[in-house]
């Protein structure tokens, strides 16, 4: 118990065996119950914002995992764009090789890209999309999606019109030259070239198409043998007369099955690839003439 201006507090242990006095003052006491109360404060407000951090981090990490979701789904949607972008621009090469055909002019439709390729300053640097805030990667998708749209639309009109010029054109279609004569690789090009006997620049009058011997040769379209025997330069070769003013040639043959006179569809074989002729090794030389004039057989094979 307490006398004066101090306090005594009795400790008794079980049993009545043991005594303990601690006697302090009350000035004493105040400051401990003050010290004691300041600490309870601190514990609680150290607890409260230990607990107020940890739902803060939970709100962060879900925040994290949504963005990270959302930037996922935005560069899944640019790569999507970017394969339409390319998808677009194979319908519109196609569309251009198709209008040569049917002798149809390019589309003057405002806006239109005819067979463009290749990556331009407009393209999405898709490494760093990771690195850039949603909203700038948002606005910069958002006008190549609607120039897109403005795209296929008018790919759609122009379709439709080739569609309708076409179904008037099938005879023409049928005899216009529009597929590769064999199966190999291009080892030399339409136009001006070095020659491999001479050294010296010359007009390369068609592609020759580089493979084994004995590979067939078939007819690029419809038409009738005109020619089926030897030339010195081009060797055992062939050529069909479509009509419309389209021939094709076949040179460097090793073998000839077709004759003078006959009739042959698209995809008929009509010969071998060989090295006969005028020739440094297996290929087939092919050209296409129209009204006479060789032109680039390559404007015209579709496949």
């Amino acid at each position: 118990m307490g006398k004066g201006t101090r306090t005594t507090l009795i400790i008794i242990s079980e049993g009545m065996k043991k005594v303990k006095k601690i006697s302090f003052s009350r000035l004493g006491l105040r400051y401990t119950s003050f010290f004691l109360f300041v600490l309870f404060c601190f514990s609680v407000f150290i607890i409260y914002d230990y607990l107020e951090m940890k739902n803060k981090m939970y709100d962060y990490e879900n925040l994290r995992d949504e963005s990270i979701s959302q930037r996922t789904k935005i560069i899944k949607f640019a790569n999507q764009l970017k394969t339409m972008e390319d998808q677009m621009e194979r319908i519109q090469e196609f569309d251009k090789k198709l209008r040569v055909i049917a002798n149809l002019d390019s589309p003057s439709q405002p806006g239109q890209i005819s067979g463009v390729g290749g990556s331009s300053q407009e393209d999405i640097n898709y490494r760093l999309v990771l690195h850039r805030r949603q909203d700038l990667i948002s606005e910069e998708l958002s006008p190549k999606l609607k120039k897109l749209q403005s795209r296929i639309k008018l790919e759609e009109e122009s379709l439709l019109e080739l569609q309708g010029v076409l179904r008037d054109k099938r005879s023409l279609l049928a005899s216009t030259p529009s597929i590769w004569p064999t199966k190999g690789w291009v080892s030399s090009v339409f136009g001006y070239r070095k020659s491999p006997f001479t050294g010296l620049k010359e007009f390369h009058k068609g592609l020759d198409v580089a493979t084994r011997i004995g590979t067939s040769v078939i007819a690029s379209a419809d038409g009738t043998i005109i020619y089926a025997g030897t030339k010195r330069r081009y060797g055992k070769m062939i050529i069909v007369n479509h009509g419309y003013g389209y021939r094709t040639y076949y040179g460097h043959l090793s073998e000839i099955f077709v004759k003078s006179g006959q009739k042959v569809k698209r995809g008929f074989n009509v010969g071998a690839v060989g090295n006969s002729g005028r020739s440094t090794g297996p290929h087939l030389h092919y050209e296409v003439r129209l009204n006479g004039v060789p032109v680039n057989p390559k404007r015209y094979i579709l496949n």
